[in-house]
């Protein structure tokens, strides 16, 4: 009976780690996208990967809860959820970024920072963190970082609209120029 529950283990262990594996190929392609188009259609199937990376009921349970409440703009309620989830599971990484959205649009920029420092410690290439840190920073007022944070996500999405749009504007409020 133990090597069943030992073997069952191994597989679902195994399942998680090909699951990762195929997100780090995905964040690969992304990087070398050759159009926006194609990157669209690669970043979908990431952040689908990210908010499905974990196959527990409870846990794909209360993740959908939360999206449910974001979708509604039910913020408060969003958090909640999402705070018990990373509670349940810290290492569930987009548990931590939809917080970190949700404390960002709730005006906790200090606690959505926190959020995206956490989603970083783990999968440093994810771009809608590295584009939220950019943001916070904007909001903060710290240009330098905020254009350090976009160069960062278009060295992962060179396709990312958010850092395209900006990235100039910052640049020369900075007085920068292109690099």
């Amino acid at each position: 009976m133990r090597l069943i529950v030992k073997v069952i283990v191994i597989f679902i262990s195994s399942l998680s780690a090909v699951n990762a594996s195929e997100t780090q190929n995905l964040l690969d392609k992304l990087a070398s996208a050759p159009s926006a188009a194609a990157a669209k259609t690669i970043t979908m199937d990431i952040q689908e990967a990210w908010i499905n990376s974990h196959k527990d009921p409870v846990e794909k349970k209360m993740m959908s809860q939360a999206l449910s409440a974001m979708d509604s703009g039910n913020l408060v309620k969003a958090e909640k959820e999402l705070t018990k989830l990373i509670q349940k599971n810290p290492d569930f990484v987009e548990a931590w970024n939809k917080r970190a959205t949700v404390r960002f649009f709730n005006g906790d920029l200090a606690g959505s920072e926190t959020d995206v420092f956490e989603v970083l410690s783990r999968e440093p290439r994810h771009f809608g963190a590295i584009s939220g840190l950019a943001m916070i920073n904007v909001h903060f007022g710290a240009l330098k970082e905020a254009i350090k944070a976009y160069e960062m996500l278009l060295n992962i999405h060179p396709h990312a609209k958010d850092a395209k749009t900006y990235l100039p504007h910052l640049r020369k409020k900075l007085g920068q120029h292109e690099l």
